[in-house]
């Protein structure tokens, strides 16, 4: 075959070609991001509309019949759902899974934009988000100090927040708890009768009264000045010296004379608490393409720094951090990857009899999952549980190749042939095989990717994950695993192997599993000195000869006895169907 011909001829070429694929593919995994489920796009967009005051039934006419109406005509659209409750509407859309929800957003929200002069004045602006399940909080923050719970919360949201919002990869970060501070006007209701004043007058003169203008330019001395008139109320006081518009020849009126002026709070809604004390709550939430792990490590330097310079007597406390799961699960996701490496280098020691072997075996898994990445990078996936989960399910898949390359060229080499000669003869003699099997694990693998719904957007990247990993394990075994074969490794690979097996195993497991590994391979390596290691072999190969001797007679019985295996097979089956039924 003329990859394996290249890679026998052509040793230190075929070795820089691995080598390129396997940085390539360092250099990839040290690039993709971490999250704990693959990126989904669910097909919903909200809009969420604020009528302070209102109640259920003025909401659903005045607000959500007429959004109804106007989003229902927007291409795309599936199912309208609103729910209209006290002083708020909610209306989720659904669309076709086909559609692109970022340009059903835009669609939306100039929809509702078009009829925001027909919905009632104190309404707040209409809310139009996508629903993105990436989007959410991964971090919670509690922010507490003796002081006061209004200076805590200035404190919170000049400072800390301001701070944390530059951090690349939030979206947002939102307060809860505290004393927000609010200017409560108290209006008499005899008094502004007895002046024949309404409440909306009132309302209009504060609201006249408290803005900025800009008023144009003056230009003198080939300069130029831009002017402004500062409205806006600087203090308590020049509130309560307002003067309310009256009749002309009537005595003027202060606010302070119909009203109580009062410097206090907001109503508090919400509360937040840690470890029994009062405090501020921060909660942060990630964009939905960002790396929420390094995003949880930014937002950790960031609070270290910001210590520095806040009073003694603030602390910050994590209430939650989700950054930890993800980063744990997908840890655990990846540790059992390297055991199962591991524990298939051995089972194939077990029964390969032959360190070489077993070598050349143990390395094509790695090599074969680290190039992975490259195309994972590539097609833009991240390390999530579902892609690392196909990692893991692929090593045994990976290896399959090269044993079968493997034991070919160790057959022809127990008929006499030498090493260059067994290798080549040997993988071009089966690598149809091994073509149509590698081809037939594609084939399955694939369609998963491509599955419709939103179950087929959670199986995307396992799919293609496990199919690429495949491809890979095909290459390398027509390379990397004859090159290998066709020459006698000397003891600087074998001793290279058990120091990058041990790194990783110390580094990414931990030092009790390495010590456990370093400790059987000593074992192995005494038992191997004298001796007792070929004696169990012996007696192992004897045992596996009888079981294959004990199904060879089964076999044949059964080939003679057609309607009985028939029988048995048929009584299992439906057995198995009934015990799934119950």
């Amino acid at each position: 075959m003329f990859l394996s011909d290249i890679s026998i001829k052509r040793s230190v070429l075929m070795t820089m070609v691995i080598f390129a694929f396997v940085v390539m593919g360092i250099f990839s995994l040290l690039g993709l991001g971490i999250d704990l489920f693959p990126e989904i796009e669910l097909p919903y967009v909200t809009i969420t509309t604020i009528y302070p005051g209102a109640g259920p039934e003025e909401v659903e006419t005045l607000i959500t019949k007429p959004i109804e109406e106007e989003v229902s005509s927007i291409s795309g659209l599936k199912t309208v759902t609103s729910i209209a409750q006290e002083s708020m509407s909610l209306t989720f859309l659904e669309f076709e899974l086909g559609r692109d929800v970022d340009l059903a957003a835009i669609d939306v929200k100039d929809k509702v934009d078009a009829i925001r002069i027909d919905l009632p004045e104190d309404a707040e602006d209409p809310q139009v988000q996508k629903f993105d399940i990436t989007a959410i909080p991964i971090i919670n923050l509690a922010v507490s100090s003796p002081r006061p719970l209004d200076q805590l919360y200035i404190l919170t949201d000049e400072e800390i927040k301001e701070r944390l919002n530059r951090i690349d990869g939030l979206a947002s970060v939102e307060i809860t708890g505290g004393k927000e501070r609010e200017i409560h006007v108290a209006v008499d209701r005899r008094k502004l009768q007895a002046r024949g004043l309404s409440i909306l007058q009132v309302v209009q003169a504060l609201a006249q009264e408290n803005i900025n203008l800009p008023s144009g330019h003056i230009a003198a001395d080939r300069r130029e000045y831009n002017v402004r008139v500062k409205g806006e109320f600087d203090s308590i006081e020049e509130i309560r010296n307002l003067y309310l518009p009256m009749i002309p020849d009537e005595p003027a009126v202060r606010l302070a004379d119909i009203a109580t002026v009062e410097d206090t709070f907001a109503e508090q809604r919400e509360l937040a608490r840690m470890n029994g004390k009062s405090s501020v709550g921060l909660t942060l939430i990630k964009r939905s393409d960002a790396n929420a792990v390094e995003v949880g490590r930014n937002v950790k330097k960031e609070l270290e720094a910001l210590k520095k310079s806040l009073p003694s007597d603030v602390e910050i406390t994590f209430a939650r951090d989700r950054t930890e799961f993800i980063e744990n699960s997908v840890a655990d996701v990846f540790n059992n990857l390297i055991i199962g490496i591991l524990l298939t280098a051995l089972v194939l020691f077990l029964f390969l009899h032959n360190w070489q072997s077993t070598i050349i075996a143990a390395v094509a898994m790695p090599v074969s999952i680290v190039s992975t990445f490259t195309l994972l990078r590539f097609a833009d996936f991240t390390l999530n549980m579902m892609s690392l989960m196909a990692l893991a399910i692929s090593v045994g898949i990976l290896v399959t190749n090269s044993i079968v390359v493997l034991e070919n060229i160790e057959r022809f080499q127990k008929m006499g042939k030498s090493g260059r000669e067994s290798a080549s003869i040997g993988t071009r003699e089966i690598a149809a095989a091994v073509i149509a099997a590698t081809l037939t694990n594609v084939v399955v693998f694939t369609p998963i990717a491509f599955m419709s719904g939103i179950v087929g957007q959670f199986f995307k990247q396992f799919g293609l994950t496990v199919a690429f990993a495949t491809l890979f394990s095909l290459l390398v075994s027509f390379t990397l695993t004859p090159m290998m074969a066709s020459r006698r490794l000397n003891w600087f690979v074998y001793a290279l192997a058990g120091t990058i097996s041990g790194l990783l195993v110390l580094f990414a497991i931990g030092l009790k599993t390495f010590l456990v590994i370093l400790g059987l391979m000593l074992i192995i390596g005494i038992l191997t000195r004298t001796g007792v290691l070929q004696k169990f072999f012996t007696a192992w190969d004897r045992q596996y000869e009888n079981l294959a001797v004990s199904y060879r007679k089964a076999l044949i019985y059964f080939l003679k006895h057609r309607l009985l295996l028939f029988g048995s097979v048929s009584l299992l089956f439906v057995g198995a169907l009934t015990l799934g039924a119950m």
